[in-house]
């Protein structure tokens, strides 16, 4: 359409699949119309076209430059799509120069490095290979042809039998003849084995067949080992080259996959149960299956978007279409229980992640606080198991039938996924694009359905799902959520082509049904944000991670927030990084309105010089009005300050003069490793008859005293307990 090309029957490019991926010149029809096409148009007689498309000559690239971008895009996605793995290169970091194709056109046994040489072939070069289809296979040649599989797959299909035995099977007669059959680890007897095998031969009726294997009460608990899950899932949802639609009429009417999910709800109970891996896969089956449905009928409807089948391509009876409507019905039905299943679990983990918590906080033990961390982290990947499943049941549902369920059910689990999710990590029974694909389905609807409850003035309903979303920020172990109903949420507006924008505005005012929604500023960096949009989280603007160790294991942390001592996991609250330096951290909370800012510990060089203390501490020194001082504070000096109770003796200096009315006197220690700073004010009270000690401490890159130490605590400014000892 881009280049003005009327389309016709040989109007497919690079189908090379169908001939054993070689790169057949004169059997590319499609790419030699496309040009001969394009050279007519401009009056341009083009002798050799497969020289004009790999851009030998110059003609194409010049007039259409755009030519050779498109065709090196296309040539990417179809060469990606090559059964013989071995045709791609070794795995390696790759700059996008590597990518770069040169196109030629050479014999067979030129571009192959062997004979036989059969015609011409398109030979391309990049990512470090002097052709990309060699396979290298064949020594002493480096190079030689793709043999992609028979049966068109680039891996194995779980629905073929000959996967699990030891010879070929193409048809029932093969099994017969078998003298041992595989019984999938003791799960299924010689008889079903052969049963289940001789069905997957006929792929035409498959599905009915096997489905109807195992919707039985006795064969229901089958499905607990791995390879009859994959094999149901394949025979199912796999594609294959099956009936045409005119042929339809020669299939199974109705395959009972509502029944599966039926007996496996029976099963259902502990979240740390083995039942909980079943019924998640049949909550799957049955999720695309209903997507399945929901093709066709949006398909007989109308209401396919651009890209989907042609109009008429898929033909549907009323009669089947009802069949359809009242099936999805049932699935949706069923649905509803499998999600509170999914609740009491996500309750039940709540629960376990919690004592083990605790667990962790009281083990003196260091192997078996970690051993309950790591149950921890295993119930927090059970949920983000489960959220997953909750969205994928989610998936079909249409904008009309939205509801506040489905709007809190789908945005509560999106947010735990993004904000405790470990990506690209393998933990989900599902493929990760699949939670993005039903996001991107949502996304659109989930932003009108809450513009819908600002113009109808829905205030209750508004808030209560936000509020929902809120609590899915805190962690599973934490055992000090806040009430997420004290807040109130508001729109952000001011930029109508950013909609979908949601921020925590203040404290709840009210719980009417009915009010006005408050709209924020645009421009305010709000406390909480939720941005449907984008599915991201951030508080006051900034990304959320997992708060530092050496703040959540501080003990003022840990007193203000309730945690209880030893509690060192850095999960347990979510945070913003609002600065970061080399001299101070600031954070503020997603699920309590608090920062915390934790300032980096003072070197010993930061403490103040002596400045007037010039006079060495030392009793023959001392002038005769100054005796009662060392009276007060050499008990003090020797037991504290001296070798043995210190590595080395403690030096202190006092100002030249005293007055000789004085009543306190200040003595300056200095650290031993850091000479001429003070470290230790002491204070010598004569009426008081009383000695008190205090540390120079820094916090926040400035001086502080702390109390350390006093003989009466009587006078203490600080509470201090004396010693209960024979003093």
């Amino acid at each position: 359409e881009h280049l003005a090309i009327k389309k016709g029957k040989d109007e497919t490019l690079f189908d090379w699949d169908i001939h054993g991926w070689m790169l057949w010149t004169e059997k590319e029809k499609g790419l030699g119309r496309l040009v001969k096409k394009l050279c007519a148009a401009h009056l341009y007689q083009v002798g050799d076209w497969p020289a004009a498309a790999a851009g030998l000559d110059q003609y194409m690239g010049h007039t259409w430059p755009e030519y050779e971008c498109f065709r090196d895009i296309i040539f990417w996605w179809k060469y990606f799509l090559c059964t013989d793995l071995n045709v791609f290169p070794a795995t390696k970091d790759y700059i996008p120069m590597h990518a770069y194709l040169k196109w030629n056109v050479a014999d067979e046994q030129n571009a192959f490095g062997s004979a036989p040489n059969r015609g011409k072939v398109f030979q391309l070069s990049a990512l470090g290979k002097e052709h990309l289809m060699t396979t290298g296979q064949n020594w002493p040649h480096p190079a030689n042809r793709p043999k992609p599989k028979a049966t068109g797959l680039r891996w194995p299909s779980a629905a073929q039998a000959s996967q699990y035995t030891k010879q070929p099977v193409r048809t029932e007669d093969d099994l017969l003849y078998m003298r041992s059959l595989p019984t999938f680890n003791e799960t299924l007897r010689a008889a079903d084995s052969e049963a289940l095998l001789s069905f997957l031969t006929v792929p035409y009726i498959r599905t009915p067949l096997v489905l109807a294997f195992f919707t039985t009460a006795d064969r229901v608990n089958c499905l607990f080992e791995p390879a009859l899950q994959k094999i149901l899932h394949a025979v199912i949802l796999e594609p294959g080259r099956l009936l045409a639609p005119k042929r339809w009429g020669e299939s199974p009417t109705t395959i009972p996959a509502s029944k599966l999910v039926e007996l496996t709800l029976v099963l259902a109970n502990s979240a740390m149960s083995q039942t909980v891996n079943l019924i998640l896969f049949v909550a799957r089956l049955a999720a695309r299956v209903e997507s399945s449905i929901a093709l066709l009928m949006h398909h007989a409807d109308g209401k396919l978007k651009s890209g989907g089948p042609l109009p008429g391509a898929l033909p549907m009876t009323p009669q089947a279409l009802a069949e359809l409507r009242a099936g999805r019905k049932r699935l949706r039905k069923l649905f509803v229980e499998v999600d509170s299943w999914l609740d009491t679990w996500l309750e039940e983990l709540h629960d376990l992640a919690q004592k083990a918590m605790q667990r962790a906080k009281d083990e003196e033990d260091e192997g078996d606080a970690d051993d309950a961390q790591s149950m921890i982290d295993e119930y927090m990947r059970r949920c983000c198991n489960i959220h997953a499943h909750v969205l994928l049941m989610l998936r079909n549902i249409s904008e009309d039938e939205l509801e506040e369920t489905h709007v809190s059910r789908l945005l509560c689990s999106l947010s735990f996924l993004s904000l405790h999710h470990t990506w690209n990590a393998d933990h989900l029974d599902m493929p990760e694009p699949e939670i993005f694909e039903v996001y991107h389905h949502h996304r659109r609807g989930i932003v009108r359905w809450f513009e819908r409850q600002q113009q109808h003035r829905e205030y209750r309903r508004f808030n209560k799902c936000l509020q929902e979303v809120h609590s899915q920020f805190a962690t599973i172990d934490s055992a000090n959520a806040m009430d997420t109903a004290q807040f109130e949420w508001g729109a952000i507006g001011g930029d109508k082509h950013n909609a979908g924008r949601y921020c925590v505005v203040g404290p709840a005012r009210s719980t009417a049904e009915k009010g006005d929604i408050v709209i924020a500023k645009s421009e305010d960096t709000a406390w909480v944000e939720l941005n449907v949009q984008l599915m991201q989280v951030t508080v006051r603007g900034r990304h959320v991670t997992p708060l530092e160790n050496d703040t959540a294991g501080d003990k003022d942390f840990q007193d203000v927030m309730r945690l209880g001592e030893g509690s060192q996991s850095s999960e347990t609250v979510q945070c913003a990084a609002l600065l970061t330096t080399n001299l101070v951290h600031l954070r503020e909370l997603l699920s309590h309105p608090y920062r915390t800012t934790r300032w980096t510990d003072m070197p010993w060089t930061m403490l103040p010089y002596l400045g007037d203390y010039d006079r060495l501490y030392d009793i023959e020194d001392l002038e005769e009005h100054e005796a009662w001082i060392p009276e007060l504070f050499e008990p003090v000096r020797l037991k504290f300050f001296t070798v043995p109770t210190v590595q080395k003796d403690i030096l202190f200096f006092m100002r030249e003069e005293t007055h000789r009315d004085a009543s306190m006197v200040v003595i300056a220690g200095v650290h031993p490793d850091c000479r001429g700073k003070i470290w230790k004010e002491v204070l010598v009270f004569r009426d008081l008859r009383m000695v008190q000690v205090f540390r120079i401490v820094g916090y926040g890159w400035q001086q502080y005293r702390t109390f350390e130490y006093t003989t009466d605590a009587r006078y203490a400014l600080a509470e201090s307990q004396p010693s209960v000892q024979d003093r």
